[in-house]
């Protein structure tokens, strides 16, 4: 809910999963989810976010549903359990070069507060056994399957979703 509005309505894991907009994206989880403001193109055949010096191809399995919107300006929404950083990148990611601010450890897991181009910030949630240092410089890699794509605005529609 939110300003008097039902946002949506699920099993909790379907809608952690499946946010409906960006608000409830950023509402569901901790730390939140990571937004990135930017805007989709063709590149190399596909669709692709670009935001600043991050550019990297969507995943085919949204590709459709985001055609209309190539380029307009969209929010990626990626959960910080979905960025990693080195050496655990797979051949489904895509990087983001950055600086660790902040070491947040949890127990069994760490959340690494970063910085990309020109000060924007990512939150990357982590196994405790990476061994960093606030100013290190680390690449964070996108689980490009699991991004979402929203609308602008703070109850933007998702619009990677199959609906």
């Amino acid at each position: 809910m939110h300003d008097g509005l039902i946002q949506q309505v699920g099993a909790p894991m379907e809608v952690y999963n499946r946010p409906a907009n960006r608000f409830v994206a950023g509402f569901l989880g901790t730390p939140p989810m990571n937004f990135l403001e930017g805007r989709l193109i063709h590149a190399d055949g596909r669709i692709a976010f670009v935001t600043g010096d991050v550019k990297f191809s969507l995943p085919d399995s949204i590709r459709g549903h985001l055609s209309p919107y190539v380029t307009q300006e969209v929010v990626l929404g990626i959960r910080p359990e979905h960025l990693f950083v080195e050496p655990f990148a797979s051949r489904h990611s895509r990087v983001i070069r950055t600086t660790v601010n902040v070491i947040e450890p949890l127990g069994d897991r760490i959340n690494l507060h970063l910085t990309y181009s020109s000060g924007n910030k990512l939150v990357a949630n982590v196994n405790s056994n990476i061994l960093l240092e606030p100013n290190d410089r680390v690449n964070a890699y996108v689980g490009i399957e699991r991004v979402h794509i929203f609308k602008q605005g703070e109850t933007g529609e998702n619009l990677s979703l199959n609906t």
